[in-house]
């Protein structure tokens, strides 16, 4: 038996979430037809490195040196993700922001 279903996103708020946009991009850039975060999820599962590279396109990740491969190897321990690549992680989460404003507070 599953339990009862405690909160749903309104259409509105899901149709305006980042998730949607990003497998509405994923569809368009790759040709794909995934219709629901399922079909997200299981895509992301079968075609690891193409769901990780598609992250990276999607959310505009600077690097100062691009990476060879996706992911070199899968097991665990040892995956080597986006290897070769370089990037600031302050740059990039810093990136567009208004440069006079405070940065941290606490």
């Amino acid at each position: 038996m599953n339990p009862p279903i405690v909160w749903e996103p309104t259409s509105e708020r899901v149709a305006n979430a980042t998730i949607t946009r990003y497998r509405e991009w994923v569809n368009a850039t790759r040709g794909l037809e995934l219709a629901d975060y399922h079909d997200l999820w299981q895509w992301s599962v079968d075609e690891l490195e193409e769901f990780w590279a598609s992250i990276w396109e999607f959310f505009d990740v600077r690097a100062s040196q691009p990476y060879e491969h996706v992911l070199t190897r899968r097991e665990m321990p040892g995956a080597e993700w986006f290897p070769g690549a370089r990037l600031n992680y302050a740059e990039h989460i810093f990136r567009d922001r208004d440069d006079d404003a405070i940065a941290i507070t606490h």
